[in-house]
């Protein structure tokens, strides 16, 4: 029962906020949701080896298609599960949402305990609800969202132990840490402060030899991921994955002027309701004035959570201007920030009617935040689509088409009008080359597709080059399918 009503109220809040955003993909990064797509298909058609990972996209990826990016565990549980149920093109979305589901219930339950007050830690659940850039990819084939669960739920169970200057080690909360840091490389941060905490305070119970190996396992593990990933990708010729820093200092100034105005001048109110910023602000503020006065745990959750996440902005700062999910790794600091900062207040707000007002302040944020949340999920997923997503609307009809014809897993299709990497080969579920494709590349003559090995060409609301003596096979007004003969 004590889990029903915050189960209850994110459950609805999700409902309203997501509104039209049921579909995809599409929208904004087409190109790297699709990308999430093709490693499922890849293990689902090409082979079940975890630690083989790879896409469809031969142009960027020409070994067969090996690439390897995020620890890939999720895909491949929901290949072996397409393996016997056949395909779900959805089921990464709703493992993202169930993901962020369970996380927030479980950040609502905790924040609501540690304040005493179940309204304001209900509250602040729903205005991070109500993020646009959280609610589109809750519901999204990319993992940040996931991350993003993992992570919150990892400080939901370790926090209340800090809280209490009885800081314990948790084995959940390890697996959450391990896991987030494996997908995403700069979440290994969680994992790292939670450890320097445990490290610096002696907790109610000896860490002892094998929990602390523990701990250093899981950053072991993490490292040993991401340099494995480097090494696959090297040594199978795929560089499309690899993601490096672009820190602050390696642009030139009006580099950085121009990304910072993109921040202030439109992505700030994609990431947080403006109020919410202000609230964010005032409450930081007021954790400065108030430091000393802090429990000694929660000034090193602060100082490790702001350190890391800074350290993360001045190190990817280029990509902020065109990522936005990339403030879904900032996103816990500023959750904490908000919780922390609200009890920090608490003490002066002894008389009741300064407790309702606090709460009815909270209680606003929340709403303004879910209607900015909504309208934000509306614009983005609806409206024409952009050109680099020009063929999602025709993604279902493709499969639907083709999954029945059986087309023999070495086929290897040319995809053209396709300005995606593996968008439509995904639909196609086979490997080959999309042109443009991403990056763009001219579009190659039929001998030249014949050379590269194609055996068929799918033509997606695009000219059609001569194919005299080719085979149609199916198609529609805005898409046909040949196979291609020698």
């Amino acid at each position: 029962m004590p889990w029903c009503l915050p189960a209850t109220v994110v459950g609805l809040a999700l409902f309203v906020v997501l509104g039209q955003g049921w579909v995809g993909p599409a929208g904004i990064h087409f190109i790297r949701q699709t990308d999430s797509m093709a490693f499922v298909v890849h293990f689902r058609e090409f082979g079940a080896n975890l630690f083989a990972p790879g896409v469809l996209d031969l142009r960027n990826a020409p070994d067969h298609g090996a690439a390897a990016g995020e620890f890939p565990l999720h895909y491949w549980i929901i290949a072996c599960l397409e393996r016997a149920a056949g395909p779900m093109p959805m089921a990464i979305r709703w493992l993202s949402l169930g993901a962020v589901f369970l996380a927030l219930v479980h950040f609502a339950r905790t924040v609501s305990q540690l304040l005493e007050a179940r309204f304001t830690g209900y509250a602040i659940t729903l205005t991070l609800v109500g993020s646009p850039v959280l609610a589109y990819y809750t519901f999204n084939h990319l993992p940040d969202a996931l991350v993003f669960a993992l992570v919150l739920s990892g400080w939901s169970l370790v926090i209340p132990g800090l809280v209490s200057d009885r800081p314990r080690f948790r084995w959940a909360a390890l697996v959450l840490f391990t896991l987030a840091g494996a997908i995403k490389a700069p979440a290994a941060m969680h994992l790292i402060a939670w450890t320097v905490i445990l490290a610096l305070h002696r907790p109610r119970e000896p860490l002892g030899v094998g929990k602390a190996s523990a701990l250093l396992l899981g950053i072991a593990l993490v490292g040993a991921w991401h340099l494995y990933a480097r090494w696959y990708n090297s040594h199978h010729g795929t560089h499309y994955f690899l993601t490096w820093a672009e820190p602050v200092w390696a642009m030139t100034p009006d580099e950085q002027r121009n990304t910072w105005l993109l921040i202030t001048d439109y992505w700030w109110t994609k990431y947080l309701h403006p109020s919410a910023w202000h609230m964010a602000g005032v409450l930081c503020l007021l954790l400065l004035l108030r430091w000393r006065h802090l429990a000694q745990n929660e000034r090193a959750v602060l100082a490790l959570l702001w350190a890391s996440a800074t350290a993360f902005v001045l190190l990817f700062f280029r990509k902020f201007a065109d990522h936005d999910y990339y403030f879904l790794t900032l996103l816990p600091a500023i959750a904490w920030t908000l919780v922390f900062g609200t009890k920090a207040m608490f003490p002066w707000l002894r008389k009741p009617w300064a407790r309702t007002g606090s709460a009815m302040v909270w209680g606003g944020l929340a709403i303004a935040s879910l209607l900015l949340g909504r309208l934000e999920i509306h614009r983005r997923t609806t409206g024409t689509a952009r050109d680099h997503a020009r063929v999602a609307p025709y993604l279902s009809g493709i499969h639907g088409s083709i999954a029945h014809m059986g087309l023999p897993t070495d086929a290897r299709v040319v995809v053209l009008g396709d300005s995606s990497a593996n968008g439509a080969l995904t639909a196609v579920a086979r490997m080959g080359w999309a042109f443009p494709g991403y990056p763009a590349a001219p579009e190659p003559s039929v001998q030249r597709m014949l050379d590269m090995g194609a055996t068929h060409l799918l033509v997606i609301d695009h000219p059609t080059p001569e194919l005299t003596g080719h085979r149609h096979l199916t198609g529609t007004d805005h898409w046909d399918l040949w196979e291609l003969t020698r």
